[in-house]
């Protein structure tokens, strides 16, 4: 008998008054910690969203201005290819004109040698 009464004695010393105001000060430090917990790392997420969405609108930018540069150079080489082909029809042009003129000197010079009577070496 006297076991049961000691059993009850440690059972109404555990839900005394002082359990339960204990109980709760822990249970009210514990939640505390979590909110504030909880507020440091929505702080921290918070800030690091703020750094990423700079540095993607960063980048955004970048690609943009590298976009136009990159349209900017495509157009200059389609305008260099343009005057390149062009420069090379009139570079052939030239040349097919400078053979009919030193083919037509040859052939004044080999007149005016045929009136001298000299044979000219071609």
């Amino acid at each position: 008998m006297e076991l049961v009464g000691l059993q009850d004695s440690i059972l109404l010393g555990v839900l005394t008054d002082d359990y339960w105001s204990t109980l709760g000060g822990l249970v009210g430090v514990v939640s505390l910690w979590t909110v504030v917990f909880i507020f440091a790392v929505k702080f921290m997420l918070g800030s690091q969203k703020e750094n990423f969405d700079t540095q993607m609108k960063s980048l955004k930018d970048l690609l943009e201005a590298s976009s136009s540069k990159q349209h900017e150079l495509e157009k200059s080489i389609l305008e260099l290819r343009v005057e390149l082909a062009k420069n090379y029809v009139h570079r052939n042009d030239w040349l097919r004109a400078l053979a009919v003129l030193n083919r037509r000197f040859d052939l004044i010079f080999d007149a005016l040698d045929k009136q001298k009577g000299n044979d000219h070496v071609t």
